[in-house]
């Protein structure tokens, strides 16, 4: 986890590393802490919901068992 850590931090623009930074800084301090201290595993929860619920393809499954669980 540390050396996937350490790639992410070395190939990370600065930019958006700041804009990552202002965003936590949003939320509130309990959840803050958690996701700087594990940054390895918050990378990882990330990605997974974006996979799961932003992936264009998926969402007919998602409005087909939305429509069946709604009924």
């Amino acid at each position: 986890m540390e050396k996937m850590e350490r790639w992410v931090d070395q190939y990370t623009p600065e930019g958006l590393k700041r804009f990552c930074g202002r965003v936590v800084d949003l939320l509130p301090k309990k959840t803050a802490n958690w996701i700087r201290k594990n940054k390895g595993k918050s990378i990882i929860i990330f990605f997974t919901i974006r996979g799961l619920f932003f992936r264009p393809s998926m969402w007919l499954l998602y409005l087909s068992a939305f429509a069946y669980l709604s009924k």
